[in-house]
């Protein structure tokens, strides 16, 4: 990739150094770096022109700015996919496209990015680790401003890192890299209890080896922490069992079937109440993906399909058209803040910034 440009200095604008000859600028910098494909350039053009605009009091044009970022990523993301073997982007590109999001704390928007460079190379896993604790950190202390109760931040944050730690493990499942969603989880968990030791429960061994449910058959293994979150213990049980079931030469045995099975239904008798919709949906498809364990029918709940499964309904075979690699993320937490931003009228909609964007690429 070519080097990053510097900023951009407003006196050098012709016609003065005002907010709308600046966004000029920049908007015209950008479409010809686009067309030169030097998309790490312009990504940083927007970025950079965009704070010059904010410390002008422009935020109209600095969101203007903003909006062209996001297309500029986008596009080098197609392009990357075009022009490479991967259908969801060069694993390098969307590794540097999410650390420069996380950098502004973009958290949701580099969540899927992270997930497509980990789900190829091995590289961003301990960067992707360190964004989930980071927001983690950042939303648990806000939480704890808005509850009437004052709860410590400290208290908020050890409760959610189960939450957070489900936003990489189970994309990283989905996207068929077993391997990389464990790495995650040990990163994940050695920072989440390096910043909150009471994470950690009291005991020895901790961590203690996984031992498989088909011994003597299975020789995957790593091992697992006690810790005082039910979710983040939950998962690291499955994505260990998971893990177990792909490195497995054959068809996961009935042991590892039960074992996921008795894992899941374990963890909704226990969480019922705080388990998203969402999850069942997600989990579903790591049974079919791992476990050969057929997704829930209509009018019938996950765990009894499961077991229907087990007895004989084995999972759909997939489209022939269907990506290797498929990748989803989690939906995005509640704002914690009930005040909602006031829209920027200067920004265009959607649909104006695509008519603009294709007819520049033209």
């Amino acid at each position: 990739m070519s080097q990053p440009v510097g900023s951009i200095d407003p006196s050098t604008v012709p016609g003065g150094s005002g907010g709308y000859e600046l966004h000029q600028k920049i908007r015209t910098k950008t479409v010809r770096l686009l067309k030169k494909e030097k998309y790490d350039d312009a990504i940083n053009v927007l970025y950079d022109g965009s704070i010059k605009l904010l410390d002008m009091n422009e935020q109209g044009s600095k969101t203007n700015a903003e909006f062209w970022r996001k297309k500029v990523i986008q596009a080098a993301v197609k392009w990357s996919a075009s022009s490479s073997n991967s259908l969801i982007g060069d694993a390098k590109l969307r590794l540097f496209i999410a650390e420069l999001l996380a950098k502004d704390d973009q958290f949701f928007a580099a969540e899927n990015h992270f997930v497509a460079a980990c789900a190829q190379e091995s590289a961003g896993i301990s960067s992707f680790a360190a964004m989930l604790n980071r927001w983690n950190d950042v939303y648990s202390t806000a939480m704890a401003k808005e509850d009437p109760k004052s709860p410590p931040a400290d208290s908020v944050k050890r409760v959610l890192s189960g939450t957070f730690a489900l936003r990489g493990w189970i994309p990283l499942l989905i996207a068929r890299a077993p391997d990389a969603a464990l790495g995650f989880l040990h990163e994940y968990i050695k920072g989440a209890t390096k910043n909150n030791e009471a994470l950690l429960l009291p005991v020895k061994p901790n961590p203690k080896e996984y031992k498989s449910p088909a011994m003597g058959i299975s020789s995957f293994n790593t091992n697992i922490y006690a810790t005082a979150n039910p979710t983040l213990n939950f998962s690291q049980n499955a994505v260990a069992l998971a893990c177990d079931a792909h490195h497995r030469a054959g068809p996961p045995s009935d042991e590892i079937k039960g074992a996921w099975n008795l894992l899941v239904r374990q963890y909704m008798q226990e969480n019922g109440n705080a388990v998203e919709s969402f999850l069942y949906e997600f989990l579903s498809q790591i049974s079919s993906t791992y476990f050969g364990l057929a997704p829930p029918r209509r009018n019938m709940d996950m765990l009894s399909s499961m077991l229907s499964g087990m007895m004989g309904g084995g999972a759909p075979s997939a489209d022939k058209g269907e990506p290797a690699i498929m990748i989803k993320q989690l939906p995005k937490p509640a704002d914690v803040q009930a005040k909602k931003p006031a829209a920027t009228p200067s920004a265009p909609n959607a649909s104006e910034a695509d008519e603009l964007m294709d007819d520049e690429m033209d």
